[in-house]
C-alpha cells in the first residue's frame, strides 16, 4: 500500500514543478528584468522550502 505522506509529497513536487515552469515561462516571455526577478523569487522560495523541510525532518527526528 502506498503511504499517504509519500503520495502527498509526490503530488506536491509535481504541482510545484509545473507552477515554477509556468511562472518562468511567463516571465521569459516578457523582458529580461521580469525573467531575472522571477529567477530570484524562485530561488528564495526554494531556499525557504529547503529550510522548512529541514526543520520538519529535525522536528520529526528529535521531537518538538
Amino acid at each position: 500500500m502506498i503511504d499517504l505522506r509519500l503520495l502527498v509529497g509526490v503530488i506536491g513536487a509535481v504541482l510545484t514543478a509545473v507552477a515554477v515552469s509556468r511562472v518562468i515561462w511567463w516571465a521569459t516571455r516578457r523582458n529580461a528584468l521580469w525573467a531575472m526577478g522571477a529567477g530570484v523569487l524562485v530561488t528564495l522560495a526554494m531556499l525557504g522550502l529547503a529550510v522548512l523541510i529541514a526543520w520538519l525532518i529535525v522536528r520529526g527526528t528529535y521531537g518538538s
